[in-house]
């Protein structure tokens, strides 16, 4: 059918649902722009737009669980210990008494070590401006990535190699560099000892072990026993003493009442 001169194709037909489609394209309000996003450029933004993993669910039992245990090792150590040594007749009450002195003593030494480990700080590695930034540009790159809300975030894979301070893509937050990575988990910069805790989701300073009997990871000075201190480590902190004297406390504890107990019944 002509009208003016023109063709209109007829209701129904393929040409009509084409120039309808066409027609409905030109008409179509351009989609809204979107600004490219912004890396964070202070703690506060990073916190909140990237914050730190999830502890691993066995940080949590590990501490409730085996450390519980511990506990009640060495409170039922000293109990039996105790109800042994009031009820042996051969010996003065002198020797009794210094005997049950320095267990107790080493009873109360451990349990401050006990709880220093599990509510101490074994050297984590906190995020502060100084940390944190600069940020790497491949780590920028990512999170424009990440945040873009076409790319597929779910999707996106999180960043695996860490980053060298001496890296000439991204500078060193202090000197000299090379003693220094960034981590990508933590998104820190970190001294060279640190390593990253998969069960405690942080970078730890002069890391030793992650103690599955405590659920903490054992780091500090210590570590670099017959070395310098490792880079970034300030002597005394970190919990490895705390853990070390533990086992003291535990080693001495064992052969004080071996000791004792063999004299005693020797002398009966």
């Amino acid at each position: 059918m002509d009208i003016e001169g023109g063709f209109v194709p007829p209701p129904g037909s393929e040409a009509a649902a084409a120039e309808a489609e066409a027609l409905e394209l030109v008409t179509t309000e351009p989609p809204e722009y979107t600004a490219p996003y912004v890396v964070p450029i202070s703690i506060a933004e990073l916190d909140r737009e990237f914050p730190l993993n999830e502890r691993a669910a066995a940080y949590w039992q590990e501490s409730k669980m085996h450390s519980s245990f511990v506990l009640v090792f060495i409170l039922v150590v000293v109990a039996v210990s105790d109800g042994i040594t009031l009820g042996l007749d051969t010996l003065p009450g002198g020797a009794k008494l210094a005997f049950l002195f320095i267990l107790h003593g080493e009873c109360l030494m451990a349990l401050i070590c006990y709880f220093y480990i599990l509510l101490g700080d074994p050297g984590d590695v906190h995020r502060s401006e100084k940390r944190c930034f600069p940020i790497p540009d491949e780590v920028q790159d990512w999170m424009r990535r990440a945040k873009c809300p076409n790319s597929g975030r779910v999707a996106l894979e999180p960043l695996k190699e860490n980053f060298w301070g001496h890296d000439k893509k991204g500078p060193c937050p202090t000197e000299p560099c090379k003693k220094h990575t960034y981590c990508v988990r933590c998104m820190v910069w970190r001294p060279v000892k640190a390593h990253h805790c998969r069960t405690c989701q942080r970078c730890v300073t002069g890391f030793d072990h992650h103690c599955g009997v405590f659920g903490r990871c054992i780091a500090g000075e210590a570590c670099g026993e017959g070395t310098p201190d490792p880079p970034g480590v300030t002597p005394g902190t970190g919990n490895i003493k705390y853990f070390q004297w533990i086992l003291w406390c535990g080693g001495l504890a064992t052969l004080l009442n071996i000791i004792f107990f063999v004299v005693s019944f020797a002398t009966n």
